[in-house]
C-alpha cells in the first residue's frame, strides 16, 4: 500500500498515466501479492467448516493414541491452489492492461470483453464440473472420509484437493 501511495502523487495525473505506463516488477509484484491476499481473506473463512472438521477428527485421532497430523499443511495446500489463482489473475490483469482492454479505473473498455466472461460464467453454473466440485465441498466428514491421506504429505494433497474443488465451486 505505501508503494503504490508513493507512485500516485497526483491521483488525476496518475490515473490518466495508467493505461500508457508499463507494469514493473515491483508493480506486478504487488498486484499478485493484493490478488493472494485477497483471495484468501475471501476463501479460507469458507473453508472454515471443513478446517475445523479436519481438526475435530484430528483430535479425535491423537486421543486414541495415532499421531496428529499438522493442520498447517492442510491449509497450506488449500491456499497454495487459491495463490495459483491469484497468479493467473495477475496473469490475465496484467495482460489486458498491456493490451489497453482496462480503463483508469480497472473496468473494461470493451463491451465484448465485459460480456463473455459472465455469458461463460452463467453456462459454468449449468456444468457437470460444478456440481461434482459442490458434492466435494458440502461435506467435510464426507470429503475427510473419501479423501484422508497419511502424514504431512497426505495431509497437503488433501489440501490441494479441497482447494482445487473449491475452485472449481467458484466458478471462476
Amino acid at each position: 500500500m505505501v508503494y503504490l501511495a508513493q507512485g500516485m502523487g497526483d491521483m488525476d495525473t496518475a490515473m490518466a498515466m495508467a493505461l500508457t505506463q508499463s507494469w514493473n516488477t515491483v508493480d506486478l509484484a504487488t498486484l499478485f501479492l493484493m490478488w493472494v491476499v485477497m483471495m484468501i481473506a475471501m476463501m479460507v473463512p469458507t473453508a472454515a467448516p471443513m478446517i475445523l472438521t479436519f481438526v475435530t477428527t484430528n483430535g479425535t485421532r491423537s486421543a486414541q493414541g495415532r499421531h496428529p497430523i499438522p493442520t498447517g499443511a492442510f491449509l497450506l495446500g488449500y491456499v497454495v491452489v487459491w495463490s495459483g489463482f491469484a497468479a493467473l489473475a495477475t496473469g490475465a490483469q496484467w495482460g489486458l492492461h498491456s493490451a489497453a482492454l482496462l480503463s483508469p479505473m480497472m473496468g473494461s473498455t470493451s463491451n465484448v470483453l465485459g460480456g463473455l466472461p459472465l455469458l461463460a460464467a452463467g453456462g459454468y453454473q449449468w456444468s457437470p464440473i460444478k456440481y461434482t466440485c459442490l458434492s466435494q465441498c458440502r461435506s467435510p466428514m464426507g470429503f475427510l472420509m473419501s479423501e484422508w491421506r497419511e502424514g504431512p504429505n497426505g495431509v497437503l494433497t488433501m489440501g490441494l484437493r479441497l482447494g482445487m474443488f473449491c475452485l472449481g465451486c467458484a466458478g471462476y
